[in-house]
């Protein structure tokens, strides 16, 4: 056997041997995390997540019934500062692409949602709410 054979059989039994049996995992590396239920929103990042989180807002299904100013009102209040309007905008679009899989792809970034708060149509813009409740 030449060198380099030896050298990869001793790699691979080192390996084999730091994975503990049936995890696929080597050494001691954590198992990953489990993916968050808004990671597939586009527009929703690690803050609006925090956010939505501190108001308790943790599933797709929650978030669907959610009322964007409600949201945006509220985390004022809970922090007692009054946040950037884009804010609002970030919630119209978290809200709307978790009521609507099917949103366009337009309507899935937050900016696009500015000059529907602006000219006062949020709530017309965004898709029904799924007991169809319309505020």
């Amino acid at each position: 056997m030449s060198d380099s054979a030896r050298r990869k059989e001793a790699v691979q039994d080192d390996l084999k041997a730091k994975r503990p049996k049936g995890t696929g995992k080597v050494g001691n590396r954590p198992a990953s995390r489990p993916v968050h239920p808004f990671a597939g929103l586009r527009s929703v990042g690690p803050a609006t997540r925090r956010d939505l989180d501190l108001l308790g807002v943790r599933t797709l299904a929650e978030l669907a019934a959610a009322d964007s100013q409600e949201l945006y009102d509220r985390l004022c209040t809970l922090t007692g500062q009054r946040h950037d309007p884009c804010v609002l905008d970030v919630f119209a679009c978290a809200v709307a692409q978790a009521r609507d899989p099917h949103l366009p792809d337009g309507l899935r970034d937050w900016f696009a949602w500015t000059p529907h708060r602006k000219a006062g149509t949020l709530h017309a813009t965004l898709p029904p709410r799924p007991d169809g409740r319309t505020k």
